[in-house]
């Protein structure tokens, strides 16, 4: 079984005044006989210590017996790690040599590392029961696991409520799509037009979200609920979103209609007054669409004063 151990942990290391070595009883002590071994590695320093117990100071020596007791209380495999792997210092080591070494391994450090492994992965065995014939990627162990949802332990339970509100925080609809759209394939808008369906169903936080995200688009482009509402597949696809909506104009809003106006304008004044430069720098650029926009902004340096003035009113 792949288990790699939390070693850091098991240690009882987490919390920096248990091994003070960086200051403290043992701080001349680690420049004499550690000083090798960087200050932020507490493990391979409690056993550089450990090693030179009998040349360190009694007050040093006294803490490190102190830690070492401590040690032994907390993680199950410490007795495991003298005995199987005594010439292994960095915590790499050590947890490749307790994996090699599983089957002679202790009751209670099997227990402890079992233990952890239940809490680093809490799911794993309703996957096991539930998802076993489920591939991994695109999101299909989630939704298989969103389908047996109360079948689920409750470790797995309150560990995916628990991933799900920190991804929430982030995408406030992400709980929505996955309940909603599942099976809906993203792209040109297909999430869009899910939501938009089962809007009255949507969670407050994700309504909320896509009238703010409605309002900031629309204030950037004043056609962006018209392409929504009438034009949605196409999004990402400047050209078929300019046919769609011009096909369906008598369905298009008034602001809407005066923008695409005022674009049409100045696509004409700009190809008016860049005619020359056109020819000399983007002659084999289409005429229509943004492409000759972007080899005219590409030579800006070389276009005539008129041309730029024109493109700088845009």
């Amino acid at each position: 079984m792949k288990f790699v151990v939390l070693f850091f942990f098991l240690m009882g290391l987490s919390n920096a005044s248990q091994v003070p070595y960086k200051v403290h009883e043992c701080k001349k002590d680690v420049k004499t006989f550690c000083k090798n071994v960087p200050l932020y590695k507490k493990v391979e320093l409690h056993n550089c210590l450990t090693k030179n117990l009998n040349r360190i100071s009694k007050l040093c020596r006294e803490r490190v017996v102190k830690t070492t007791k401590t040690l032994k209380e907390k993680n199950k495999c410490y007795e495991d790690i003298q005995k199987l792997c005594p010439g292994d210092t960095k915590i790499k080591e050590m947890n490749t040599c307790l994996k090699k070494n599983e089957k002679k391994l202790s009751k209670l450090c099997l227990q402890q590392r079992e233990e952890m492994r239940k809490k680093r992965k809490p799911c794993e065995s309703d996957i096991k029961a539930f998802c076993a014939t489920v591939k991994k990627g695109k999101g299909r162990l989630n939704k298989c696991l969103s389908k047996n949802e109360k079948k689920l332990s409750v470790a797995c339970r309150e560990a995916r409520e628990k991933h799900l509100k920190k991804i929430v925080k982030k995408k406030p609809c992400y709980a929505d799509v996955t309940k909603y759209c599942a099976d809906v394939k993203p792209g040109k808008g297909a999430i869009h037009r899910c939501l938009e369906k089962n809007s009255s169903k949507l969670s407050d936080s994700c309504t909320k979200e896509r009238k703010k995200v409605m309002a900031q688009r629309t204030a950037l482009n004043p056609c962006y609920p018209d392409i929504i509402s009438l034009c949605s597949e196409f999004t990402g696809d400047d050209k078929k979103v300019r046919k769609c909506l011009e096909k369906k104009m008598d369905n298009v809003s008034s602001t809407c209609r005066d923008r695409m106006s005022d674009i049409k304008k100045r696509r004409s004044s700009i190809q008016i007054a860049c005619k020359e430069d056109e020819k000399k720098y983007c002659k084999n650029i289409p005429k229509k669409g943004n492409k000759m926009l972007k080899c005219l902004a590409q030579n800006i340096s070389k276009l005539s004063t008129k041309c730029v003035d024109e493109l700088k009113n845009k």
